[in-house]
């Protein structure tokens, strides 16, 4: 019985990304255009799903997080990029005020709109070096279905709520039992830059 139990949970779970991702694809086809911070083709053609994007967006809170983690990278924001209907798009958990939708939490937008908010030449996206790493796309689009919030309190014990880094760091853990620590994390919050460390990731674009 438990058995059927969690094979109806699973299958729920992936209907219900793939209809998220069905809504969403039109919107996010849209956005193009309203984006003034571009990646070339040569850039486009170099992406995959799983792919982490890392940038410094404009405003106070990003200004208090570069402050606070005092990492060698200026990164304030960080997502999942995945690929939806050839259009290519971020998951990322983002708090409920900077959200023009005034909801909170792990969502789909399009790349475009993602670094549109992102400082000049302040865009970094790595891969992590495995031959599974898209899995990572596939995983966080179901936190996306999932509408998991924001986490405020940046509770690394508690993933009913995320935040951005914490969405990866979670997908990371389960997916390929990779840590903040294994990864070279040396204090908590874990810095953005543990994403571009050589060991586990390959840098695919700087724009720095």
């Amino acid at each position: 019985m438990k058995i059927r139990l969690i094979i109806g949970i699973s299958l729920l779970l992936v209907i219900l990304a793939l209809l998220y991702v069905f809504i969403l694809s039109d919107k996010l086809e849209k956005a193009y255009d309203n984006a003034s911070y571009h990646l070339s083709e040569e850039e486009k053609s170099l992406l995959q799903d799983g792919d982490i994007i890392l940038r410094r967006g404009y405003g106070f809170i990003s200004a208090r997080i570069v402050e606070t983690l005092k990492d060698t990278l200026n990164i304030s924001h960080c997502g999942i990029i995945v690929k939806i209907d050839s259009v290519w798009s971020v998951v990322h958990s983002i708090p409920g005020n900077l959200s023009l939708s005034k909801d909170d939490g792990v969502k789909v937008t399009s790349l475009y709109n993602f670094i549109d908010d992102a400082y000049d030449n302040s865009v970094i996206i790595t891969r992590l070096k495995r031959d599974n790493a898209n899995q990572i796309a596939q995983k966080a689009l179901t936190y996306a279905a999932r509408k998991v919030p924001f986490d405020y309190d940046f509770n690394d014990n508690d993933t009913t709520s995320l935040y951005c880094s914490e969405l990866i760091f979670l997908i990371l853990k389960n997916e390929f039992f990779l840590t903040p620590e294994t990864l070279g994390a040396k204090k908590n919050p874990p810095p953005f830059s543990v994403f571009t460390n050589p060991d586990f990731f390959e840098t695919i674009i700087k724009h720095r």
